[in-house]
């Protein structure tokens, strides 16, 4: 029998910072990487959602 390994992961959709600019996302990052992830070692991803909207906080 195969080893099982647990991928859990929380992705953001939505504003985030890509080339030091603010853009907004249709998939966050996190899920872009583990389905690539999930494909190479063959598992079902297990997902974190979140209970509350992120606020977006920018420093200036």
């Amino acid at each position: 029998m195969a080893d099982k390994i647990l991928i859990a992961y929380f992705s953001h959709p939505g504003q985030s910072y890509v080339g030091k600019k603010i853009v907004n996302l249709e998939v966050g990052n996190t899920k872009v990487a583990v389905s690539m992830i999930k494909n190479i070692l063959m598992q079902i991803p297990f997902i974190l959602k979140q209970k509350r909207p992120i606020q977006m906080i920018i420093w200036n």
